[in-house]
Order: C-alpha cells, then sequence, then structure tokens
C-alpha cells in the first residue's frame, strides 16, 4: 500500500520557521530550526488527521526569496559539476599512476610528480 506524501511549506517568521500544509487546511506549526520541522508537522499533521505520525510521508519545501532560490540552484548544479570532474580527475589520475608504474617509477616519485601522499598513489594503484 502506498504511502501519502504531504507538501510542507516552511518561510522563515520573524523568530520561527512556520509550517503549513496546503492540502490540510487549518494544519500548521512552527519551528526554530529547519531540523524541528518533520516532527513538529507529523505531529500536527497526525493530531489534525487523526492517524500516527509515522503512517504518512513528509516533502518539505524550504520557501526562500527568489534570489535566493536561483543562488542555490547555482550551488547545486555546480556541486554536481565539482563531483564529476573530481571522479574524470580521479579516473585520470589512476590510469597516469599505473603508466608511471609501468614505467618503473617508484610511488614514492609517483607521489611528488603528482603532489599527493604516498598513500593516495597507493589508493589509485589499487
Amino acid at each position: 500500500m502506498a504511502v501519502k506524501t504531504y507538501k510542507v511549506v516552511a518561510a522563515r517568521g520573524e523568530k520561527y520557521w512556520v509550517l503549513t500544509v496546503p492540502e490540510v487546511p487549518g494544519v500548521f506549526s512552527q519551528a526554530r530550526n529547519l531540523a524541528e520541522v518533520e516532527p513538529m508537522i507529523r505531529d500536527a499533521l497526525s493530531l489534525g488527521l487523526e492517524v500516527e505520525p509515522n503512517s504518512f510521508g513528509v516533502d518539505v519545501d524550504v520557501a526562500l526569496p527568489s534570489d535566493e532560490l536561483a543562488e542555490l540552484r547555482n550551488i547545486r548544479v555546480a556541486r554536481i559539476e565539482a563531483a564529476r570532474l573530481q571522479r574524470e580527475t580521479a579516473d585520470r589520475a589512476k590510469a597516469l599512476v599505473a603508466r608511471l608504474e609501468s614505467e618503473g617509477l617508484s610511488r614514492r616519485d609517483i607521489s611528488e610528480v603528482l603532489g599527493v601522499s604516498q598513500q593516495r598513489v597507493s589508493q589509485l594503484a589499487a
């Protein structure tokens, strides 16, 4: 049986995050920080719907001003690109370590050439 998931909007108030569930009018709560959002809204929803707190899912949407949302999207895209480049760089380093070892360089010398520790060279060689 599929579990119903409710979308929760967390908007910053003066001192608290104000939590609403647009799909369920009258159900709202507040939280001091984002870590408290899920437990607080689960309590409010379970009381409002008269169900167990773990009988449904919640999907929290943090409401931010549009400038901050745009920057958040840019940061997420940059993180994905950085992770891709890191994987690509590691693959290229592995290939270079293999070639340098096949040419007779020691792992100590390879670590000097690459500017990484000998332990990292061992990881790349594995």
